[in-house]
Order: structure tokens, then sequence, then C-alpha cells
């Protein structure tokens, strides 16, 4: 059975990779240059990245104009969608465990519990002794009565 962790590592490394995809479009949109790089740094990692070549969008004037009035919408489209990305990243992480306890705080804690226990046991074992000195002396008195 696969842990609960091991999906919400899937789901933030697949959260995070698509981030990294959305940040690299905006980019190849203002700044063609970095883009060519940004292709070229992914593909020395050996990733592959969504994100076009810049020498490949040879486009005519008339594209262009339609591409610049549309880029208003497309860089809000793509910050809603890295908010978005980032809300649900927030919402996995606040799923996990409270990593700010340290290791030292933790064996603090076990062993102030385990005092607690010691305490506890022991006063079991009086209140026991106490119950078995009572069930006795009832019982011996039962005796004498019936005897």
């Amino acid at each position: 059975m696969l842990s609960l962790s091991y999906f919400i590592c899937c789901g933030l490394q697949y959260l995070l990779q698509n981030t990294l995809y959305t940040y690299a479009e905006i980019i190849s949109t203002l700044d063609q240059e970095f883009s060519k790089e940004l292709n070229d740094e992914l593909s020395n990692l050996g990733m592959k990245s969504q994100v076009s070549d810049p020498d490949s969008n040879a486009t005519p004037d008339k594209n262009l104009d339609s591409k610049i009035n549309n880029m208003d919408d497309f860089i809000e489209e793509r910050v809603e969608r890295l908010y978005v990305l980032d809300e649900q990243i927030q919402s996995h992480i606040d799923l996990l465990p409270d990593s700010s306890i340290t290791r030292d705080e933790i064996n603090s804690t076990i062993s102030a519990l385990d005092s607690e226990c010691e305490k506890s046991a022991n006063e079991l074992g009086r209140l026991f002794t106490e119950y078995d000195k009572i069930y006795n002396k009832l019982k011996d008195t039962i005796n004498l009565n019936y005897s």
C-alpha cells in the first residue's frame, strides 16, 4: 500500500513542474532571448521544455499585432494559473506534519510522557494494593460472620 506522503510528493512534484513550465511560458513571451537560454539549460538537464523555440516563431507583422493585443490576456491567465497552483501547493503543505519541532523537543516530550506513565503505573500499583487489602479484610469479615 502506497503511503499518503508518496502521493503528496508526487502531487507536489507535478504542481512544481507545471509551475515551472508556466513560468517558462511567461518568460518566453516577454524575452525571446531568455527563452532560448532556458530551452538550452533544460535540454542540458535532460528535460523537455514546453516553451517554443524563439527562432521558430518567425511570424508576419499582422500576426505580431494580434499577439501584442492578446499578450495582456495571456500574461493575466498565466498569473492566475500560477496563483491557483500556489494555493494548491500551500494546501498540500498545510496537510504535512509540523516540521518546526526539533528532535530534542520530541525527545523531551517523550521522556516527560514516559515519567508520567511511570508515576501512573506506581499509583495504579498502590491503588491495587489498597484494593487487595480491603478485599481481604472484607473476605475475612464475611468468613468470620459465617463461621
